[in-house]
């Protein structure tokens, strides 16, 4: 995780809105730095895991200050920005 952005909502992906390769992985919601100048955080990371190894990527950028994740009843990822006060829903394509 990025160096001053705090890792603030944690998910497990359960649903079945994105392809099977995302079932079980993690989503982490990182809030952001709002003390320096750095404009780390900002963003929801996925970790993906296969076997022993775990790979971090970017999954969500350009949000002010996401705080909390949730996997929604029709399987689609949802963000609440506490900067915005906008819950975002992110799905694949199609659903």
């Amino acid at each position: 995780m990025e160096p001053h952005a705090s890792a603030d909502g944690l998910v497990f992906y359960t649903g079945k809105t994105f392809s099977n390769a995302y079932r079980g992985d993690a989503f982490i919601a990182e809030y952001g730095d709002t003390i320096t100048t750095l404009d780390t955080g900002h963003r929801v990371k996925r970790i993906h895991f296969s076997g022993k190894k775990a790979t971090v990527s970017d999954f969500a950028i350009g949000l002010d200050h996401p705080l909390a994740l949730a996997v929604g009843p029709g399987g689609a990822l949802l963000v609440a920005d506490f900067g915005t006060g906008i819950v975002w829903r992110i799905q694949a394509n199609g659903h």
